[in-house]
């Protein structure tokens, strides 16, 4: 019989600990082992103050806000161009998903998600269904993909992967506009995203931190800074009174 996991549990301090049974059985008679074993060390001073900073670059990126918008004279009615129309005059080229994204590519996903513009990196590769290569002197690629979206959302998946065939993609339409009026949108669309990204990032950042400080507050790695009136009542009464 194998013993080796049963050994490294007793010889861990912070998993196991001999303890001597009159402690054991005093008049509290505490035998669970979370009394007696010490737990986790938490993070320290340091390691909260390097989280800390980046928790400070996540509120700087969301304290620039949402872009600013101007209310139209009259009602914005577009006129809409099909992507199989555009697939013929060549201003955009729709490859399989064997293909590698090249960034400011927009990249049709499965499972449901979004329209994205590849970045380059290589989780563009992920998820996948189906690439569109875009001419940039005629489309910008934020401005195609988040009409898109609008368009994809609405087309019923028909598939197991959960992303539009290439023929159901050659249907979807995007307003027509001159490249300087894509681009304005595809900035702006641009900057939700973004804006998106850091408020999804701050959330999560900042349930980490305040659970690693209040894990480090009650393991003793840290301690709280003494306010200002803690440290004149140490003054006038000349010592501090413990529990």
């Amino acid at each position: 019989m194998d013993c080796t996991g049963w050994q490294q549990i007793f010889e861990d301090t912070t998993a196991s600990r001999a303890m001597d049974r009159l402690e054991l059985l005093d008049d509290d008679t505490a035998l669970l082992p979370a009394r007696h074993v010490r737990e986790p060390v938490g993070a320290g001073a340091d390691d909260l103050a390097r989280v800390t900073e980046r928790l400070q670059g996540l509120y700087t990126q969301v304290g620039r806000g949402l872009p600013h918008f101007a209310e139209p004279k009259t009602p914005i009615r577009h006129t809409w161009v099909t992507l199989a129309e555009l697939e013929r005059v060549g201003a955009l080229a729709i490859r399989s998903r064997e293909t590698t994204p090249r960034a400011g590519d927009v990249l049709m996903q499965t499972m449901g998600r979004p329209p994205a513009v590849a970045n380059g990196s290589e989780t563009s590769n992920l998820g996948v269904a189906l690439i569109l290569e875009l001419d940039s002197t005629r489309l910008d690629a934020h401005f195609v993909a988040t009409f898109l979206r609008r368009e994809a959302a609405a087309v019923p998946m028909s598939n197991t992967v959960g992303a539009l065939s290439r023929d159901d993609l050659r249907r979807c339409r995007i307003p027509r506009l001159a490249l300087a009026q894509q681009r304005s949108y595809g900035d702006t669309f641009r900057q939700l995203r973004e804006l998106q990204g850091a408020l999804s990032a701050l959330a999560a950042a900042s349930t980490t931190v305040i659970d690693q400080t209040v894990h480090s507050l009650t393991a003793g790695t840290v301690a709280p800074r003494p306010t200002k009136q803690m440290n004149l009542d140490s003054s006038t009464e000349g010592e501090t009174r413990e529990l």
